[in-house]
């Protein structure tokens, strides 16, 4: 529970966040990061009905789970990506498309309420360790922090990687540790999240 952390959608100014490309981040997480692709089955209108659905996914262990947004869990209207209202839909074919070409499956492994993230498990490995990104141990948040996530799936970038500067604006008093950020719209949703040096401290 403590790599993940909770968005404000507030409109404040992002603060300032240590300047690196996105090439260099994406660089460094283009085999630990992907795009996952996944079908959602729901009941809308009395209707059954069927979506397509794209997320992000960090790869966190050798043996390929893979972290997401819970927001994969609601039915989305068309290709927008925004939250729509209605029943949480069935889940299937979990597909990991990574930026070399591999193409990977996975099935849902659980999903966390209260964190809305979720957790995957890549099925087709055959017992071969994968790449996974090391979370900064010890790493201790502070007001007004700035740092920098990356996503991959947006459809108004053609699913190019897009940097973007996020802000520390409030340490939340729950049993997990969780944070407010600035500048962290739905897209970035299951994105990860880099301090200054290029070490993963998150998830968004």
């Amino acid at each position: 529970s403590s790599v993940a952390l909770a968005v404000s959608l507030c409109v404040v100014p992002a603060l300032a966040a240590p300047k690196r490309s996105t090439t260099s981040f994406y660089e460094q997480a283009q085999k630990k990061i992907a795009t996952v692709e996944y079908v959602q089955e729901f009941l809308s209108g009395g209707q059954r009905q069927q979506n397509r659905g794209f997320t992000d996914g960090v790869v966190i262990s050798p043996d390929g789970l893979v972290l997401i947004s819970g927001k994969v869990r609601f039915p989305q209207r068309g290709g927008s990506g925004r939250l729509a209202a209605g029943s949480r839909p069935e889940l299937s074919s979990f597909r990991l498309h990574f930026n070399d070409g591999r193409v990977l499956r996975a099935e849902v492994v659980a999903f966390e309420d209260d964190l809305n993230i979720g957790l995957l498990q890549i099925t087709d490995l055959d017992g071969e360790s994968i790449p996974h990104v090391r979370f900064r141990p010890g790493f201790k948040p502070r007001i007004g922090q700035g740092l920098r996530s990356l996503t991959l799936y947006s459809a108004e970038y053609a699913r190019t990687p897009v940097l973007a500067p996020i802000g520390v604006n409030a340490l939340l008093d729950t049993p997990q540790e969780v944070w407010s950020l600035s500048g962290a719209g739905s897209s970035l949703l299951g994105a990860p999240l880099w301090d200054g040096r290029g070490r993963v401290v998150g998830v968004i």
